[in-house]
């Protein structure tokens, strides 16, 4: 979620024993008001006893601090991970049973069963196994369970996409809109709710370009709208992670040829986009280059001719950044296609 390796700079300590004894914040590197807490483990063997009774455990951590948990095992979940969830259930906070290091798992069944090796067969078991203990209370929590690989080059895998797709859904409305943008793109499905998030900015950007187009000043307003416009696509390049940079990462993280990215790239949006936003937005502007022309011309004919020039940049505004942001949808998209299709082919 923080599209960092375990040793990165700010990533959360990792270690065969227990790393954390007390809660611990982790900045999203996109935003730092963006936390994740590390809490203690809960099956640590004083928990639960004299020592700290479990209802002490969820005093000391203030669980209604956070907005929903994450709750991660690497081999079987217990009675306490049942109990805790329960727990959190009851102040009406959403939690997450992770089943971590499937690729592990899949490493080491394959090695042994060679040729009688059947990946989904042995998800469904480890799944299976899951459930069986999760749901001794009798509570269904098969929605709530999620099989995937904690390896950035895995983020396609599993059950990740559908995990991330689910916890956009549980942010309260207010921090859902910075998490999302804090997100990398890692599966279609966040690359989709970005989508969302960056449309809403377009009538914004719209607005205050017809705001300008009511001053009689020749040019002011196209070169207004062409610097808004291309402020707002590096936005969008960023955003759908289809800079340079972003592209040569995923390369090399998945070992996919950065040609092959390019390539399908520049099916839906020009290539140069990739290093030349300013080109890419002319391009698509000149496809309304009359209406800006009519626009520049009627807005000196007083009082009906500012209205005109106002509404013109404002829709001549809509329109474009409409367009640059369903093609860039669409090829980040095709890049996350790429990816699911590359680690299929692995698979």
């Amino acid at each position: 979620m923080r599209s960092l390796r375990p040793y990165d700079p700010g990533a959360a300590a990792v270690n065969v024993v227990e790393c954390t004894s007390l809660p611990t914040a982790y900045p999203h590197p996109e935003n730092e008001n963006l936390k994740f807490w590390d809490l203690p483990g809960f099956d640590s063997d004083s928990v639960g006893t004299k020592k700290c009774p479990k209802q002490a455990y969820i005093t000391a951590m203030n669980f209604n601090q956070y907005d929903f948990f994450l709750i991660v095992c690497r081999t079987r979940f217990t009675e306490n991970d049942t109990w805790l969830a329960k727990k959190i259930n009851k102040i009406n906070k959403g939690f997450f049973f992770i089943r971590t290091q499937i690729d592990a798992d899949i490493d080491n069944t394959q090695d042994e069963q060679e040729e009688l090796f059947d990946e989904e067969n042995l998800l469904a078991n480890i799944r299976n196994d899951c459930l069986a203990h999760l749901e001794s209370n009798n509570k269904n929590f098969s929605s709530a369970l999620y099989l995937i690989s904690g390896k950035l080059n895995n983020n396609q895998r599993w059950d990740y996409p559908r995990l991330m797709a689910d916890l956009l859904t549980h942010f309260p409305d207010l921090k859902r809109h910075a998490f999302i943008l804090a997100m990398n793109p890692v599966c279609k499905d966040v690359v989709r709710a970005k989508t969302v998030h960056l449309r809403k900015r377009i009538w914004l950007v719209a607005v205050a370009s017809a705001a300008v187009a009511v001053i009689p000043a020749p040019f002011v307003s196209i070169g207004f709208d062409l610097t808004a416009c291309i402020q707002e696509t590096k936005f969008y390049r960023q955003q759908l992670g289809l800079t340079e940079d972003a592209i040569r990462t995923l390369s090399e993280r998945h070992g996919i040829p950065y040609e092959r990215f390019t390539i399908t790239i520049d099916e839906r949006i020009p290539i140069q986009a990739v290093a030349s936003v300013g080109q890419f937005v002319l391009s698509v502007a000149r496809s309304v280059a009359t209406s800006m022309i009519k626009q520049e011309s009627a807005r000196y004919i007083p009082l009906i001719g500012s209205a005109i020039a106002s509404a013109a940049s404002f829709g001549t505004t809509l329109y474009i950044l409409n367009t640059i942001l369903n093609d860039m949808e669409q090829a980040a998209l095709q890049v996350q296609e790429i990816i699911v299709q590359s680690s299929a082919n692995f698979n």
